[in-house]
């Protein structure tokens, strides 16, 4: 057995909560790792246990090294903690068989931390100032994380110059196309990877569904699902104790009964109703009794319908494949002249057609757990200058934009 200690705090003036950690990697069981917070008043004696799907093998010529299992469990970037103390209580001659499960881990437990700290302290949360030189009260949460909600997939632009986010949530269709594979590879080695499940779900879905799911979470990195519809829950019964589940908008959460009923089927996050205004969401967001994630910026999905605009059908056709390309871009235009982006899916026909504007709310005096950004034709730049103002809970100005209903009279 080797017990190894470790001090990693720098000394920098950066202020950063001390964790203490134990890893634990014992012939045939599942690798665990352990983490104790004791910093009042919000991470006072809080300890967290995760345990990895992964069991150690015995080595045949390289054992892991415990200076290899501190690289990788100290990795803790831009999170608000520094390890104090390690502990490795470790076999001797153990091989782990993919030394990014230690990531995973890893960044599994910091969530939970994170989570737990949020749950505990979602009656009185806290509030500070990210800005000072600039105007306004421009201000965020302290543990507020960033989703980026992926309504299509470019296969040419490389994500992972993102700035920091936290989490990504992707449709399924994606993850059935050869051609977005290496994407969403790359996408999961810089925050956790969701599948986003359709709002509407025909038959040759629920196939697909069922004969690809398992596939697809042997092959990535999945950390849970995104929940559309009510019929979801039955076609991810036996997996939704193994993942978490995220309540789309398209749930329809107006108040807090609906969310204990979302909690009871096995819903970790809820994210509220676009049609809420301001008042309605702030009184939603205190009194919530899950974790509140909001849409804070992205193009509101105005109508589904089962019809396809491109072909004229209300079925697809093969020849339509080309037109109908995620990187193609098609638009309804008004008398007005205003365009609605349209996006067909020529897996079962469904066409999302788009408002004309962009949605983007200030969401800095909103007591959320994360904050939500849709994505449907913006490349990188784009999409760095959204999360650049989402983390400040700043909302962007032009005639491009608009506030939804937050403002709305109800």
């Amino acid at each position: 057995m080797i017990i190894a200690k470790i001090l990693s705090h720098n000394g920098s003036e950066v202020k950063k909560i001390p964790i203490s950690c134990t890893i634990t990697i014992k012939r045939n069981s599942p690798i665990r790792l352990r983490i104790n917070a004791n910093q009042p008043p919000f991470y006072n004696n809080i300890i967290v246990n995760v345990e990895s799907d992964m069991i150690p093998e015995e080595s045949i010529n390289s054992p892991i090294d415990p200076d290899r299992i501190k690289a990788q469990i100290s990795k803790l970037g831009n999170t608000p903690f520094f390890i104090e103390k390690l502990h490795i209580d470790l076999d001797e001659n153990l091989h782990i068989p993919s030394i990014s499960g230690l990531n995973n881990l890893r960044r599994q437990a910091i969530s939970n931390l994170e989570e737990t700290v949020i749950i505990n302290s979602i009656k009185d949360r806290t509030f500070i100032n990210d800005d000072k030189s600039s105007e306004g009260n421009s201000c965020i949460y302290n543990d507020r994380k960033i989703s980026l909600a992926f309504d299509n997939l470019n296969a040419y632009y490389d994500y992972t110059k993102l700035d920091k986010i936290d989490n990504i949530y992707i449709p399924l269709k994606f993850f059935t196309n050869k051609i977005y594979e290496a994407k969403i590879f790359e996408l999961s080695s810089i925050a956790d990877i969701y599948i986003s499940m359709p709002t509407i779900i025909k038959p040759n879905y629920k196939n697909l569904l069922l004969n690809n799911l398992d596939s697809i979470l042997s092959k990535f990195n999945i950390k849970g699902f995104i929940v559309s519809n009510i019929s979801a829950f039955l076609l991810l019964e036996e997996y939704i104790k193994k993942y978490n589940l995220v309540s789309n908008y398209t749930m329809n959460v107006f108040n807090s009964h609906t969310i204990n009923e979302l909690k009871d089927l096995g819903i970790k996050v809820v994210t509220p109703s676009i049609e809420l205004n301001k008042n309605a969401l702030q009184y939603l967001c205190n009194n919530s009794p899950l974790p509140v994630e909001l849409i804070v910026y992205g193009r509101a999905v105005l109508m589904n319908c089962s019809y396809c605009l491109l072909g004229k059908s209300n079925k697809c056709y093969p020849e339509c494949k080309m037109r109908c390309s995620n990187n193609s871009k098609y638009y309804l235009k008004d008398r007005l002249g205003f365009k609605f982006r349209i996006m067909p899916d020529n897996i079962q026909t469904v066409t999302a057609i788009y408002n004309s504007k962009i949605t983007s709310i200030d969401s800095s005096d909103l007591n959320i757990y994360s904050a939500r950004i849709n994505i449907l034709d913006e490349n990188v730049e784009e999409i760095n200058n959204v999360i650049r103002a989402v983390r400040k809970g700043k909302k962007l100005e032009g005639n491009n934009y608009t506030n939804g209903n937050l403002n709305r009279e109800i």
